[in-house]
């Protein structure tokens, strides 16, 4: 993706709202929608020539970081603690989708679930191995 397009409506210009308590119909006398006359506005954003290719662009930044991390001891920018917590926060939400939004419980899941670890120093999600 090198180009971005989104529409938007300024508040200011749009029509005053007012409650309608009676159901609406149109001319024939059938049920109609609501419906507002905005005015839409458009807007686009492209990338610059040198970042339109994203897999190259995202890749290269990876592996630059990563070299620097193991042939010059600098520090990782997203520590392994942030990817596991990360995956773990999406992980709950699947879960709690497919369970219909319920809360899932503590570490009922298949093996290898992530589940909140009291062990921790500072109460985090973590990968639970096990």
């Amino acid at each position: 993706m090198s180009r971005l397009e989104w529409r938007y409506y300024l508040p200011e210009e749009a029509p005053k709202l007012r409650l309608q308590k009676r159901p609406l119909a149109n001319s024939a006398g059938h049920p109609a929608y609501c419906s507002d006359a905005l005015t839409w506005h458009k807007r686009t954003w492209t990338a610059p020539k040198l970042q339109q290719d994203l897999f190259n662009v995202i890749s290269d930044g990876f592996y630059s970081m990563l070299y620097k991390t193991l042939a010059r001891g600098v520090p990782l920018e997203i520590t392994p603690m942030q990817v596991r917590q990360q995956i773990a926060g999406t992980y709950q939400a699947y879960t709690q989708r497919s369970r219909g939004f319920g809360v899932p419980s503590m570490g009922d899941g298949p093996a290898g679930s992530m589940v909140i670890m009291k062990k921790c120093s500072q109460p985090s999600i973590c990968w639970n191995p096990s």
